[in-house]
C-alpha cells in the first residue's frame, strides 16, 4: 500500500503543477494507471487466479468474450470507414466537377472582396457560393439543390449549410452547428481541401466541412454505382487497427487457452494418479511445484497417497487401515456444508452414513446467484474410490453452481468434464434443486425420486408427490444434452422436500426378501410431519434400522429433509 500511496501522491502533485488542459490531465492519468499496472497487476492477477473457479471464469473471458467484442467493434469500425470514404468521395467529386466548370469560365461573375487565386467556398449575405478567382471571380451558388441531388441519387443526406472552422490559440473553433437532420444514419464529417471566406465576418477560414448522414443502404447503392472508394489514409488506418485488434484478439485467445490447458493438465494428472491408486499402486506421486489452489489439491493428494503407502508398508493390519479410513471420514465430513448454513424460508436437517468409513454419497448446499442449490449424489460402489470421485464431483459442482447456472446446464457440464475420467462400470446419480424464494427447479440424473409432502394442498387433502423427471446418470454417455428433463414447481408454507440415496430405499429386510422402499419413506414423512425436520429424519433412520436389523448399512446413505416456513 505504501507504493500505491506514493504513486498516487506523485500523480496528484503532477496534476497541480503540470496539468494545463485536458490533454495533460489525460496523459498524467494514463501514466498513473500504467505505473499502478506495473506494480500491482502481477500480484493481483496471481491472487485472482489462485482459485480454480476464477481461472475457469478468466479463461472464458479471454477465449470467448474479449475476441467477440473486438470482432464486433472491428466490423463497426470497418463500416464507419466505408461510410466516411464513400461520403468523402461523393462530395469531393461533386466539388471537383464544379471547380473544373468554374475554371473553364462557367458560372456567374461575382464581386466578393477576395484575394486573387482564391478557390473555395464563400459565405455571402444571400447564401453560400463556390468561387474560383483567377482573372475574374466565377462562382455558382450552393443551395438546397445540392442536398436534394445527393439524397435522390445516392441516398445520403448532406446537412446544409456547411460548417467553417479555424484555429485560435491552438484550439479548433467552428462557425456554428448545422441544423439537425431528420434522416437516420451515421453522421460523418466530410472535410474539403478548399479555402473558405465569410463576407459577414470579413475573415478567411482554415477550411470547411459538410456533416453527411449515410446508411448501409446508401453504401450498397454507392457500391452498385461504383462510387465507393477507400482512400489510402483510411485504408492504412483500418489496416493498423485491424492488425492491432488481431494481436489483442490473439493474445486473449492464447491466454484463455493457456489457462484452460493448465487446468486440464492438472486434472488429467490427478485422474491418472487416482487410477493408479485404484489399481493398488501407492508409489505414484504427482510432485507439483504449483503455488495455487490446484497445487494445494495435488500436494494434498500426494500426502494422502504417501500416508496410505506408509501405513500399508508398516503394518498391513485391519486396525491401522480402519484408523486411516476414520481420518479420511473426518476429511470427507469437512467437505460437507456446515449445519449452520441458513437457507431463507426453510428449516432443514441432513446426514450422510458411509458403509465403509468413507463413501461416495453426499449432499451439498451452495449459494449461487439469487438462489440456493441443494445437490445430492450417489457414486456407484463404496469406499475410497467412491469418495475420491465424490470429491471431484463436489469441486466441479461448486465451481459451476456458485456462478448461478441452471441445474440442467450444471448436470450437462459435470458429465462432460467427468466422463473421460470415470472408470468403466463407475457412474454417478445426481439430483439438483434450485430454490429461489418458494419457486423450485429440479433435475434428476438417474437419482431416486424427490418426495414432496404437502399437508395443506390446494384441495385441502394431505398429499405426497413423487417426482421422477427423465434423466440419465453421470458417466453413462458422453453428452447428456437433450436427455434431461427439468421439473418446476412452487412450495407453500409447511411443505416438505425429501432427497435421499438408494442406500436408504434399497435397504434389505432382515430375511432379505424385500426392500425398505420409497413408499415406506413417504409414509414415515407423512406420519410424523408435525415434528421438526431433525426429529423426522431420526424417525426415518429408526424405522430403517428396525426393518433391516443392522446398525451399519450395507450401502452409503445420504438424506436431506427441508420444510418451508
Amino acid at each position: 500500500m505504501k507504493k500505491f500511496y506514493l504513486i498516487t501522491g506523485i500523480y496528484l502533485l503532477s496534476l497541480v503543477i503540470l496539468a494545463r488542459d485536458i490533454t495533460g490531465f489525460f496523459l498524467l492519468t494514463l501514466g498513473w494507471a500504467v505505473l499502478l499496472g506495473i506494480f500491482f497487476l502481477p500480484s493481483w492477477l496471481s491472487k485472482f487466479l489462485f482459485s480454480l473457479k476464477n481461472r475457469l471464469f478468466f479463461s472464458h473471458i479471454l477465449a470467448s468474450v474479449i475476441p467477440t467484442i473486438l470482432v464486433f467493434f472491428l466490423i463497426l469500425l470497418f463500416l464507419y470507414i466505408m461510410l466516411a470514404s464513400f461520403s468523402n468521395s461523393l462530395i469531393q467529386g461533386w466539388i471537383d466537377l464544379k471547380m473544373e466548370y468554374l475554371k473553364s469560365g462557367g458560372g456567374e461573375i461575382l464581386h466578393f472582396p477576395l484575394r486573387k487565386g482564391f478557390e473555395g467556398i464563400v459565405e455571402g449575405k444571400n447564401g453560400y457560393y463556390l468561387v474560383v478567382f483567377n482573372e475574374e471571380q466565377h462562382g455558382i451558388k450552393i443551395d438546397k439543390t445540392m442536398p436534394e441531388f445527393f439524397r435522390r441519387e445516392y441516398l445520403v443526406d448532406v446537412v446544409f449549410p456547411p460548417i467553417l472552422f479555424w484555429y485560435e490559440k491552438g484550439k479548433l473553433k467552428f462557425t456554428g452547428a448545422s441544423p439537425a437532420s431528420e434522416v437516420r444514419g451515421i453522421t460523418v464529417p466530410v472535410i474539403l481541401s478548399l479555402e473558405a471566406y465569410s463576407v459577414k465576418t470579413g475573415r478567411e477560414y482554415a477550411g470547411v466541412f459538410f456533416p453527411v448522414k449515410a446508411t448501409l443502404s446508401s453504401l450498397v447503392n454507392g457500391l452498385l454505382k461504383g462510387k465507393t472508394v477507400i482512400g489510402t489514409r483510411m485504408f492504412f488506418l483500418f489496416l493498423f487497427l485491424a492488425v492491432l485488434f488481431s494481436f489483442v484478439n490473439l493474445g486473449a485467445i492464447i491466454g484463455g487457452m493457456w489457462i484452460s490447458r493448465d487446468v486440464a493438465k492438472a486434472v488429467s494428472e490427478l485422474s491418472f494418479a487416482v487410477q493408479a491408486v485404484k489399481a493398488g499402486d501407492l508409489s505414484v506421486k504427482i510432485q507439483t511445484s504449483r503455488r495455487d489452489e490446484i497445487g494445494m489439491l495435488l500436494r494434498d493428494f500426494d500426502a494422502m497417497v504417501e500416508r496410505l503407502r506408509q501405513l500399508v508398508e508398516k503394518e498391513k493390519t485391519a486396525s491401522e487401515m480402519a484408523q486411516e479410513l476414520r481420518i479420511a471420514r473426518k476429511i470427507q465430513l469437512k467437505l460437507l456444508p456446515p449445519q449452520k448454513i441458513i437457507i431463507p424460508q426453510m428449516n432443514y436437517a441432513a446426514i450422510t452414513l458411509a458403509a465403509k468409513g468413507v463413501g461416495g454419497d453426499f449432499y451439498d448446499i451452495i449459494k449461487g446467484g439469487k438462489g440456493w442449490y441443494i445437490s445430492m449424489a450417489d457414486v456407484s460402489g463404496k469406499g475410497l474410490h467412491s469418495s475420491l470421485y465424490g470429491a471431484m464431483l463436489k469441486g466441479t459442482l461448486l465451481s459451476l453452481l456458485s456462478r448461478g447456472v441452471s441445474p440442467e446446464e450444471a448436470v450437462v457440464k459435470v458429465n462432460s468434464l467427468l466422463f473421460p475420467y470415470l472408470r468403466p462400470n463407475y457412474f454417478i446419480t445426481l439430483a439438483i434443486l434450485k430454490i429461489e424464494g418458494r419457486e423450485v427447479e429440479y433435475v434428476r440424473a438417474g437419482h431416486t425420486p424427490l418426495i414432496i409432502h404437502r399437508p395443506l394442498s390446494q384441495s385441502g387433502i394431505d398429499r405426497l408427490e413423487y417426482l421422477t423427471p427423465e434423466g440419465m446418470g453421470i458417466g453413462l454417455v458422453e453428452d447428456l444434452r437433450g436427455k434431461l428433463e427439468t421439473s418446476k414447481f412452487s412450495l407453500s408454507q409447511g411443505d416438505s422436500l425429501l432427497l435421499f440415496t438408494d442406500g436408504l430405499s434399497e435397504l434389505p429386510s432382515k430375511d432379505g426378501r424385500e426392500l425398505f422402499g420409497i413408499e415406506r419413506i413417504g409414509a414415515v414423512l407423512r406420519k410424523y410431519h408435525r415434528l421438526s425436520p431433525k426429529e423426522i429424519m431420526s424417525r426415518i433412520l429408526q424405522e430403517a434400522e428396525a426393518f433391516s436389523g443392522r446398525e451399519v448399512p450395507p450401502d452409503d446413505i445420504a438424506i436431506f429433509l427441508g420444510r418451508i416456513v
